[in-house]
This record gives C-alpha cells, sequence and structure tokens, in this order.
C-alpha cells in the first residue's frame, strides 16, 4: 500500500511511462500499416496501369483475348 506521497509520485511515474511506452508502440504500429498499405496500393495501381497499357496496345481481337487470359492468371 503507498503511504507517503513520495511512494505515490514514484507509482505515477512509472504508470505514466508504461502508457507512454505502449503509446509509441502503437504509434510506430499504425505507422508500419500504413506505410505497408500506401506500398500495396501502389503497386496496385501500377499493375492496373500496365495491364491496361497492355490491352490498350492489343492489335487485334485474339490479342487482347490472349492478353485477358495472360492477366487473369493469379
Amino acid at each position: 500500500m503507498l503511504t507517503t506521497p513520495e511512494q505515490l509520485a514514484t507509482a505515477n511515474k512509472a504508470n505514466v511511462e508504461a502508457i507512454l511506452t505502449l503509446a509509441n508502440t502503437a504509434f510506430a504500429s499504425a505507422e508500419r500499416l500504413a506505410a505497408l498499405n500506401l506500398n500495396t496500393a501502389r503497386a496496385v495501381l501500377e499493375d492496373g496501369m500496365n495491364n491496361a497499357k497492355a490491352l490498350l496496345g492489343a492489335k487485334d481481337l485474339q490479342e487482347v483475348i490472349s492478353l485477358q487470359a495472360t492477366l487473369a492468371q493469379p
């Protein structure tokens, strides 16, 4: 049990430091997640643009069908 003001202040300081550590960890994790999401979105957009350019550059219907079959592959 805390009986002196010094003990109470020490306990409060330790609690505040623990909360700040948790908050910093949460913000760092959120920052990493946002970076991953941005990189994924950028890659998806780039792939989509490349696929659209390939389809628009097709010379005939057979090439379009061939490209669609190729792009549909995982």
